[in-house]
Order: structure tokens, then C-alpha cells, then sequence
């Protein structure tokens, strides 16, 4: 059954779907209507599941699930994952690309490869005090805490040692 997303339990399970792509109002429109539609049906074990959704930054969907009410199966998801899919083929988006991260430069949120980021670090285009996404997170709390953070405070702080220790060698 859906609910609004503030509404769900700060430890209500969160999945984050990122598009590679700014979604248009369009995409915006019908990505809410279907998810909504979808969330209102969703079940697990014939139990209706507590569930919401928002979109973020014209960028990231976010599904919620209350598991307190009923835990989200591997059924469950797998439909979630089909409905993700569905969105996907019908819009011509990505959404479930994990090679791929966000990241904030001048305001604006930027999606490059995994592959090109110690590039990005190189060039400073990614500095240690660029915002990402860590799309990882598991919790609705953790939205507020652990999802927009600082390069340096994320699993991208490695590639910072990296680079301060190759500039070092070459001085």
C-alpha cells in the first residue's frame, strides 16, 4: 500500500535508482504515476507492503519500504526490479547502471563512469570536498546522513591518497 514518503519510518528500507540522464518533466510525470501504481499493489507473501517513493534532483528515484509492517521478499524485489526495468525500456533511461556516479560540480549534478573518476581527480574536476552520491545506502535515515557527503568521507577517499602521493613523488 503507498504512502507519502515522509511518512515512512526513518528505518524504512530505502533502494536509490540514479538516471545517467536529467529526467524531463515528461519522464518526471509518467516515472511517479507508474511507480505509484505499482507501490499501491506491491505485495510479499500476499501482504501489502508499506511503500513510497520520491524523485530527487530530476536524477535519483527512491523506493521506500516500511519491513516492520512486512519485509520485502525476494519476489517482492524481483517485481520491484522488473517495474525498475520497465521504466527503463519504456522511457529509454538507465536506471540501474552501478558503474556509473553522481556527483555535484557549480551546483549541478554530473554522471560519469567508475572508470573515468581518477581522471576527474587528476584534472580536479572531483576534489575531496565535491559532494556524491553514495546510492548504497540502505535506510531512510541514512538519506540525511550518508548519501550526499563529501568525496573525502566516502569510498572515494582512496583515490585521493592515491593522487596526493603521486604529486609528492614527482616534487
Amino acid at each position: 500500500m503507498y504512502t507519502e514518503f515522509e511518512k515512512m519510518a526513518d528505518h524504512s528500507k530505502v533502494w536509490i535508482y540514479q538516471s545517467g540522464t536529467v529526467l524531463s518533466e515528461s519522464q518526471k510525470n509518467i516515472i511517479e504515476q507508474n511507480t505509484k501504481q505499482f507501490l499501491s499493489r506491491w505485495t510479499a507473501h500476499n501482504m501489502a507492503l508499506l511503500a513510497s517513493f520520491k524523485i530527487v534532483n530530476n536524477h535519483f528515484l527512491i523506493i521506500s519500504v516500511d519491513e516492520d509492517i512486512a519485509n520485502a521478499s525476494g519476489c517482492s524485489v524481483d517485481g520491484l526490479f522488473r517495474h525498475i526495468q520497465s521504466l527503463e525500456t519504456g522511457l529509454h533511461l538507465s536506471l540501474l547502471n552501478r558503474a556509473e556516479i553522481a556527483y555535484e560540480e557549480a551546483g549541478n549534478i554530473h554522471i560519469s563512469t567508475l572508470n573515468s573518476i581518477p581522471e576527474l581527480i587528476r584534472k580536479k574536476i572531483v576534489r575531496e570536498d565535491t559532494y556524491i552520491y553514495n546510492n548504497t545506502v540502505q535506510k531512510k535515515y541514512e538519506l540525511e546522513t550518508h548519501w550526499r557527503v563529501p568525496a573525502s568521507a566516502s569510498w572515494l577517499k582512496r583515490y585521493f591518497v592515491l593522487e596526493n602521493e603521486n604529486v609528492a613523488s614527482n616534487s
